[in-house]
């Protein structure tokens, strides 16, 4: 027997901010259906009350309909195992992310992540006592289903670069994507991504050098390569790879502007004006016609 929604709709809407216009369409679309009782009024968990305070919060950033169905189905689908003081309740939106503060910690809508041990920092930011622990960590999932194949650990990993999940969780999303296909080209770009971001070339040439040997017929770990190659001082290297890129596909503008650019860093101009007339002829970015421009008109006074 289910548990009673303990939650009238009047209640519901003082709690969450949303008008109970708002809830009884959130009831009719399926986005917050609340639970039908035996006399047909509608009630509500405590997880519907934060979904419904989410929701307010991202519509009131202008957030598109399918950004608030995923943060509210995800918060919706936690059940917490203990009561939490409403008063207490606050949802907060940070880049994106829907943050909803519960006694734990943290928890991240979109991903469904439980983020604890608040730092004295963001403690005295909010007003609350921090957490015992020094750092922040994620230490559990909350309402998301594990993915069960390379392809969804991949999108699970960009979705979390796109809510901006720490680098750590993300690095271990794209591992396990690995796990179930070594030679996952999007796993391995990714990686490749997180370390160039960090600073370690060495590191990202390697998983860039695995995904064109995974992936040999498509262009972008082969970009990705050249511009590893490049930042490292492997002019030749790098050069060959930006050429196998623009092989791959002749209309690849960034492979264009790149190459061009090592050209003129060395000072083969020939080669790079070739390079910087196909960036005019392709690219509608104002900046880099400008920028092709000049070098092109440069070349051609010469």
């Amino acid at each position: 027997m289910a548990a009673p929604a303990p939650y009238g709709l009047r209640e519901v809407a003082r709690l969450s901010g949303a008008s109970e216009a708002q809830l009884r369409r959130w009831a009719r679309n399926g986005l917050l259906p609340g639970q039908i009782g035996p006399d047909g009024s509608v009630g509500y968990r405590f997880a519907d009350v934060i979904a419904a305070r989410a929701a307010c919060a991202l519509i009131d950033q202008g957030a598109p309909v399918r950004a608030v169905r995923q943060a509210v189905d995800a918060l919706r689908a936690w059940r917490p195992e203990v009561a939490h003081p409403l008063a207490a309740l606050k949802v907060q939106v940070e880049a994106g992310r829907v943050l909803v503060r519960l006694e734990q910690g943290l928890m991240e809508s979109q991903t469904g992540q439980l983020l604890l041990a608040l730092s004295a920092e963001g403690a005295a930011e909010t007003g609350d006592a921090p957490a015992p622990a020094a750092t922040a960590a994620v230490v559990h999932r909350l309402g998301v289903a594990t993915p069960v194949d390379a392809d969804g650990w991949l999108q699970w990993a960009e979705d979390g670069r796109a809510s901006g999940v720490d680098p750590a969780v993300i690095r271990s999303r794209y591992g396990e994507a690995l796990a179930l296909d070594p030679e996952h080209p999007g796993a391995l770009i990714g990686l490749g991504n997180l370390a160039h971001e960090a600073g370690d070339l060495e590191s990202a040439r390697t998983w860039y050098a695995r995904a064109t040997h995974a992936a040999p017929a498509h262009p972008h770990p082969w970009y990705n390569l050249a511009n590893t190659l490049d930042d490292l001082g492997a002019v030749d290297a790098a050069a060959q790879a930006y050429e196998t890129a623009l092989a791959l596909d002749p209309e690849h503008v960034d492979a264009h502007f790149n190459l061009a650019l090592l050209w003129e860093k060395v000072g083969i101009r020939a080669r790079a004006l070739a390079h910087w007339q196909r960036v005019l002829a392709l690219s509608a970015d104002t900046e880099a016609r400008s920028l092709a421009l000049r070098f092109a008109e440069d070349e051609t006074d010469r």
